[in-house]
């Protein structure tokens, strides 16, 4: 009889199955994508046949009975453990899919106490839509919180403004080429505030309402934003990319959209767009805070496992950006740009860092920039220093593009510091390129990245949850890991001294040649020298001749800090105000210290100082 029972049992548990994959539009037995109903989902196993699909899920009904209706009715799975060379991610982080294909990410922290952060990442962005779609995937966003299957625009608003966020799409939610992404911190000390900001993101990822009075008004806010325009910095960045992004998808669809479409895509548009890509394979969710991971992941599981996948549905297309033989050169004015800059572009494939060797390359670009940065700085201190600030970066303007960075600030009013200020850039990454770095520089660079590894390592336990929210945010967007500060700091330890001086050197040969460089200039608008014209910035880079280039002064390089020290003074009067914990010291030479000892950071003091005076 038992036997009978255990059977009847699991051709219940099947014909349970089949019945939801019917309500799925899914046919049982000839499942498109078994891992998403059946069985733990690794990015490895993406497609299973129906037969094993079957044999799985017996498996898990005979052995563990108790644990099967639940598994089967929400389904988690714990990612596989790294390949062979490749780092570990962070255990202290539960990772995984549900069995519809969507991905989770859950890490406990208490910093700050009783809050948490939430996340729900969607893989598509201005780059998926269609040349009638430019826009939708930014006003989509916007729907968001105009309302849902379940809560009203005036619920959701209410909410936010409840656990005391500033609602608006672009504090609460942003879309970019790639991505979209909506960010909630809330409270956990009561539950019914967790429980409703994972409910609420649930419904963004699966019952948005478009309805046509909502979708007017938000067509409206978006109307508006373009006459706006987001800002100088956000305008100018909009007219440079298109030469940034050259020759690629890219450069055609700049999150903004066109604002045709904007005004005239009906409610069905948007629905289409939204169905097409908001689907659980396509998203995750990340929470991040001072609760239990392990209810969290049941939570979350039950919320979003509810979600089908759809039969028919296109795939996540991916587009890369073309390499050019030539420099390219963009100039951009607006009249509200606070300054004007000069930037000079290396590009190249962004490719995440997954292994050991990635890593230690990483580490090869930070010395780079940390001793271009003291060169530059160094440069910017002498009386006539052709920019205001100058510094080395990486960017990555869009998912598959990375590049090296050099970029510098320049005084207005002057004819032709743009261009003094551009040879001066291409003449210092010439200076690396013929003459290399020195030994003492590279220590000098090391020691600054191993005090900040150290640094970040003893403040571990300080690391703010919205930070590690977005690390995860990344991790699932770009396939990159998420190794632990131990694993980081061991890591930086065991490679950095190992790094030679023609390594770090190698960086600066990119932005010396024509290939894959481009060159971008914000200007402010109306001022009384005309912008440069792209003959003007390329003479500009043409006026460094290798050969003319001199190595630099080694003792100068050296730039060590060396302060004689003063008489010292005495505390004349000292003053306990214990009910702020402050210390106030009144010295011998008439100023006032005021020091307030905190366990808020390890290893961590600031300081500042304050003169009367104007």
């Amino acid at each position: 009889m038992k036997l009978c029972s255990m059977w009847s049992s699991i051709w219940s548990s099947i014909r349970y199955l089949g019945g939801r994959c019917r309500n799925a539009g899914l046919r049982p037995g000839s499942l498109p994508a078994a891992e998403r109903y059946v069985g733990f989902a690794s990015p490895a196993d993406a497609v299973r046949a129906p037969s094993r699909a079957v044999t799985v899920m017996l498996a898990l009904l005979i052995l563990l009975p108790a644990a099967s209706s639940p598994l089967l009715a929400h389904g988690v799975g714990e990612d596989p453990d790294p390949a062979p060379g490749e780092i570990a991610p962070d255990p202290n982080v539960l990772t995984g899919r549900l069995l519809n294909g969507l991905t989770y990410y859950i890490r406990e922290n208490e910093e700050p106490e009783e809050r948490a952060s939430f996340r729900l990442a969607v893989n598509a962005g201005s780059i998926v839509e269609e040349e009638d779609e430019q826009g939708l995937a930014h006003f989509v966003e916007h729907m968001a919180f105009q309302g849902t299957d379940s809560f009203t625009r005036e619920e959701i608003t209410g909410y936010l403004e409840r656990i005391g966020m500033r609602f608006g799409p672009h504090i609460n939610a942003y879309v970019s080429f790639d991505e979209t992404v909506y960010r909630l911190r809330v409270p956990t000390d009561e539950e019914d505030t967790v429980t409703r900001a994972l409910e609420i993101m649930s419904e963004w990822a699966d019952r948005m309402a478009f309805e046509k009075d909502r979708v007017e008004h938000e067509r409206d806010v978006i109307k508006e934003e373009w006459r706006l325009g987001l800002g100088a910095d956000q305008r100018v960045r909009d007219e440079i990319l298109p030469t940034l992004l050259h020759d690629s998808r890219y450069a055609e669809r700049l999150p903004i959209g066109d604002l045709d479409v904007v005004r005239e895509a009906p409610p069905e548009q948007l629905i289409d767009f939204y169905e097409r890509w908001y689907r659980p394979e396509h998203m995750a969710v990340v929470a991040v805070g001072d609760f239990d991971k392990h209810e969290m992941r049941s939570r979350i599981a039950k919320l979003f496992g509810r979600i089908p996948t759809p039969e028919q549905a296109p795939r996540r297309p991916v587009y890369s950006i073309p390499e050019h033989n030539e420099t390219l050169f963009a100039v951009a004015e607006d009249p509200e740009l606070s300054q004007s800059s000069v930037t000079m572009y290396d590009k190249r494939r962004y490719d995440p860092a997954r292994t050991v060797e990635d890593y230690r390359e990483h580490l090869v670009e930070r010395l780079y920039r940390e001793i271009m940065d003291r060169r530059l700085r160094r440069l910017g201190r002498t009386p006539d220093a052709p920019f205001v600030r100058a510094r080395s970066a990486s960017s990555q303007p869009a998912r598959p593009l990375d590049a090296s960075v050099l970029t510098a600030t320049v005084e207005e009013h002057t004819a032709g510091h743009i261009e003094e200020a551009l040879t001066a850039l291409k003449r210092e990454a010439v200076r690396i390129q013929e003459h290399g770095i020195t030994e003492p520089e590279l220590d000098r660079a090391r020691r600054t990245i191993e005090r900040g590894a150290e640094r970040q390592y003893r403040q571990r336990d300080d690391i703010d949850s919205e930070s590690f929210a977005t690390d995860y945010v990344e991790a699932f967007l770009e396939n990159a890991l998420f190794p632990s500060q131990e694993t980081r700091y061991e890591l930086t330890q065991e490679l950095l001294p190992k790094i030679r001086p023609d390594e770090v050197a190698a960086v600066a040969e990119g932005l010396v040649t024509e290939e894959n460089r481009v060159v971008t200039v914000g200007m402010v608008e109306g001022e009384e020298q005309a912008p440069p014209d792209e003959a003007s910035l390329r003479a500009a880079l043409e006026a460094v001749d290798p050969e003319e280039v001199e190595p630099p002064d080694e003792d100068e390089l050296v730039d060590e800090l060396t302060v004689e020290l003063p008489e010292p003074g005495r505390i004349e009067e000292e003053i306990e105000h214990e009910e702020v914990s402050v210390h106030e010291w009144h010295l011998s030479n008439g100023i006032t210290v005021l020091v307030r000892p905190t366990d808020y950071r390890t290893d961590d003091v600031r300081m500042s100082a304050y003169a009367p005076g104007g």
